[in-house]
């Protein structure tokens, strides 16, 4: 009856919580009208979000992907890529300093000079992933 309904589901999602979640991705596929490139997660400096796509930013090169930000994200290994605002994520190895803005914010700068923005939000989340305090 009821409760073993429950038990069923509770069973469900506790199974879910232990199973290995998926492997943080190595590569990213970049559909084009002739062939799909791979593109190492290795190489990525920077990924925005653009409407239903993202634009990977890697070496001086853009690519475009069909997918959201959040997804991509939810594959990436947070140690490595951390969001900044909610339409940026930005892969750490590549971040030289932290330039303190107005209001808490900090300007971001990548070591090939792209200048991004970090709200206080995520200046936060940043402070626990580097254990450090500014």
């Amino acid at each position: 009856g009821e409760a073993k309904a429950h038990t069923q589901a509770a069973l469900a999602s506790l199974l879910d919580a232990v199973r290995p979640q998926e492997p943080y991705l190595d590569h990213l596929a970049v559909r084009l009208a002739d062939r799909v490139d791979l593109v190492r997660v290795a190489d990525v400096d920077w990924i925005e979000a653009s409407g239903n796509y993202v634009t990977v930013h890697a070496g001086g090169t853009r690519h475009l992907i069909r997918t959201s930000l959040t997804r991509v994200a939810s594959r990436l290994d947070p140690r490595r890529f951390l969001r900044i605002p909610r339409s940026t994520v930005v892969h750490l190895d590549r971040v030289q300093s932290l330039v303190p803005a107005s209001h808490g914010d900090y300007t971001v700068v990548l070591r090939d000079g792209t200048t991004l923005n970090m709200s206080r939000t995520y200046r936060e989340h940043l402070q626990r992933v580097l254990e450090l305090g500014f």
